[in-house]
């Protein structure tokens, strides 16, 4: 019934041509902007945490994200960790009926889709979500590591933020393929199946790191740019920078420190498919074994 009454609003507020777009982003991900009408007759359910299902796991106890409702202005009604609105949200949803949220959303679909359909409806409800974070009045943003992507960022394994076999070697006989260090290798700032922080690789580390994927040998000027370059990772992992401060990453999510554990993780649809990312999921989902396949 729940579902019937979701998808009778989803039709009625949501124009057709922005549903139905993709089998990978469905229609059934536009539940976490219509959640306030789902509860109508829920007065006893004030708030709510959604996070994307299958990719997304709590580190933490959740109870401890409501505490960032407190500092939610007179008119915002959800909140997100900053560059983490796509897979996770607070909701406040009294605040959302009484805002008319659900007309709110339905204006901003229209006004989009018009000339654009196929950019903004590509991944169902994930571009409107990320507009209606953008808009300070109703969207409250905080800085804290509940939406981690364990990318590795000037490593080993730093070409392609650590999703790409670069230990396999291709040579003429093909049935010769080295796969044991991808297969059995997991993310640096991985401790255990609970326990995980944002790595920053040391000196020596990216030093090898980035010497190695260039020209063997390197010149005596390029052995001097490379100690350069990596000194600034080395302090950053050193004194707990940020990601961006330290030189390692800019851009999505760069404002996560060095060494911070992480509250929560997401695994995109790339890190997924990585062997330790599907042994963490699968740990989390109750798998009794683990391992390579």
């Amino acid at each position: 019934d729940i579902l019937r009454q979701f998808f009778k609003v989803l039709r009625a507020n949501i124009e057709p041509g922005c549903l139905g777009q993709t089998e990978l982003f469905g229609d059934s991900g536009w539940i976490r902007l219509f959640v306030h009408e789902l509860f109508r007759h829920r007065s006893d359910v004030a708030t709510m945490v959604f996070v994307d299902a299958g990719d997304y796991v709590f580190l933490e106890d959740v109870s401890l994200v409501l505490s960032q409702r407190q500092h939610f202005s007179a008119s915002q009604l959800a909140a997100s960790p900053r560059h983490g609105e796509m897979p996770f949200q607070l909701l406040d949803l009294r605040r959302m009926r009484r805002a008319n949220f659900t007309k709110i959303l339905s204006e901003i679909v229209k006004s989009r889709i018009d000339s654009e359909t196929e950019i903004w409806c590509s991944l169902g409800e994930g571009m409107f979500t990320k507009v209606l974070s953008q808009n300070t009045s109703l969207w409250y943003t905080f800085d804290e590591p509940w939406v981690v992507e364990p990318r590795e960022h000037g490593g080993v394994q730093a070409r392609g933020g650590g999703v790409n076999n670069l230990w396999r070697k291709t040579v003429d006989d093909a049935s010769w393929q080295d796969d044991a260090i991808w297969q059995d290798r997991v993310y640096p700032g991985l401790f255990d199946w609970t326990v995980l922080r944002i790595h920053c690789p040391l000196f020596l580390e990216s030093f090898l790191a980035i010497t190695l994927a260039g020209k063997v040998p390197p010149s005596r000027s390029q052995y001097k740019f490379l100690g350069w370059s990596v000194r600034s990772y080395h302090l950053g992992s050193v004194i707990n920078a940020t990601l961006e401060d330290s030189g390692l990453h800019y851009g999505h999510l760069s404002f996560l420190r060095c060494n911070e554990r992480a509250l929560g993780v997401h695994f995109t649809s790339t890190l997924k498919r990585v062997p330790w990312g599907r042994n963490f999921l699968n740990f989390w989902a109750g798998a009794a074994n683990l391992g390579r396949g």
